[in-house]
């Protein structure tokens, strides 16, 4: 696979509009698919190993201006190599005519081989190596589980109940962790969790009945049930300030559907 290469567009000079090459990627996988005791049990499980090269990250480039004085400009450039390994299992088992359920697992182990930071905005000076901090979005654990219970009423139509929880790990989500540089730098940390995706797990459930010839149904549902606060995204700029997005509080709502023939 591959991510095309380009020009950054924000870039305002020649020192700064540098070409970057493209992102690629080969990924190994074996896995196993399966629909065990008479198609009841379906099982899917994979082993997978990738190996990024040539990382497209964004970065502060310093750079001096034709007057002598010192620039900086955030562009993309190629910062290095990574790879990533892990393991999926998903599973669906028709405990009875009525009822379901399904579960998956994943694990990530993700780790730079090789990351390199061209400058700090402080004028040119050697690119550090930063091949330590984490991946951005690459939480090393995931689960899922959903229970679902389907009752055929005497009139032909259905009601089904349905309940799932998902779990996801911590993760970082920018390319360039100002805690972990500072720590690196030797410096102290001002906002150590500001830039991370934080842990959670979500409690969803809804009821949904339909009718008799499938074509109206009515579903009452929520989210979030336990109201849980979690970070989604965050982008520390500097000690300028910090951009953050947080997750939807809990939700409750209708939903009304029709078929049209």
């Amino acid at each position: 696979g591959f991510l095309s290469g380009g020009y950054s567009e924000t870039c305002s000079q020649e020192a700064t509009c540098l070409a970057y090459d493209p992102e690629t990627n080969v990924n190994y996988e074996i896995g196993y698919k399966a629909d065990l005791f008479d198609r009841t049990l379906r099982l899917n499980a994979a082993v997978f190993y990738t190996q990024f090269d040539d990382l497209q990250r964004n970065q502060v480039f310093a750079f001096t201006n034709a007057d002598g004085s010192p620039g900086q400009e955030t562009i993309t450039l190629n910062a290095g190599k990574s790879h990533s390994q892990g393991v999926e299992v998903e599973t669906t088992w028709l405990a009875t005519e009525r009822l379901t359920l399904k579960g998956s697992i994943g694990y990530l182990d993700a780790a730079y081989d090789e990351f390199e930071f061209d400058g700090d905005g402080a004028g040119p000076r050697a690119a550090l190596d930063l091949s330590d901090l984490d991946i951005p979005f690459a939480p090393e654990l995931q689960a899922y589980g959903e229970v679902s219970y389907n009752l055929p009423l005497a009139n032909g139509a259905s009601i089904e109940w349905m309940a799932s929880f998902s779990y996801q790990d911590e993760a970082e989500t920018s390319p360039f962790d100002p805690n972990a540089a500072a720590r690196t730098a030797g410096a102290v940390a001002r906002h150590p969790t500001y830039t991370q995706m934080e842990e959670r797990t979500l409690v969803n459930a809804n009821v949904t009945y339909t009718s008799a010839d499938e074509r109206y149904y009515v579903t009452l549902y929520g989210l979030n049930l336990t109201d849980e606060e979690y970070r989604v995204t965050a982008n520390s700029v500097g000690a300028l300030w910090n951009f953050t997005m947080y997750g939807a509080p809990m939700q409750w709502g209708m939903e009304l559907g029709v078929t049209l023939e």
